[in-house]
């Protein structure tokens, strides 16, 4: 889908979210934004083609021998690529307990993620909905104070 596309769906979606809520277009740019947002971090598993990127699932760590440093610098780059850091007092703890320390990591970082984009979008349309339902209060007002106003300056029976 190219920019243009894109941006029109996105245009589409947030009227669409605006006609169906009441809240304004922009919030609606904002909230379809944000779903997207929100619907990356649920579908972020960590899976990967290559092994050295893949945090979806813990891999075989050995601490000792000749492949310790092979596998401290595989997960050295599993660590950059999930946007974690390991040091290697820390890996090596954890190698020496079974555990893969990037995929834990990389693990809460993406609970964290989601946990955050959830946030962000349960806030903002709340606060969305909340002013759509004072402008109606709002204009509720305006419009009794209207009536009210045209009733008074209707002539009546007393006024003839």
């Amino acid at each position: 889908m190219d920019f243009e596309t894109a941006r029109q769906a996105q245009a589409d979606a947030a009227a669409k979210l605006a006609d169906e809520t009441g809240i304004t277009f922009n919030d609606g740019v904002i909230a379809v934004d944000l779903a997207a947002r929100l619907d990356a971090a649920k579908n972020d598993t960590g899976a990967a083609e290559h092994e050295w990127l893949d945090t979806s699932r813990p891999l075989p760590v050995r601490p000792f021998g000749a492949r310790a440093e092979e596998d401290y610098e595989r997960d050295v780059r599993r660590a950059q690529a999930a946007g974690v850091s390991i040091d290697r007092p820390h890996w090596q703890a954890a190698a020496d307990a079974g555990e893969d320390l990037v995929h834990e990591l990389a693990a809460e970082l993406r609970a964290s993620r989601l946990e955050f984009a959830q946030g962000d979008y349960d806030r903002h349309l709340d606060n969305a909905l909340e002013g759509a339902r004072a402008r109606r209060d709002q204009q509720a007002k305006q419009k009794r104070a209207r009536e009210i106003a045209e009733s008074l300056r209707t002539p009546t029976a007393w006024d003839r």
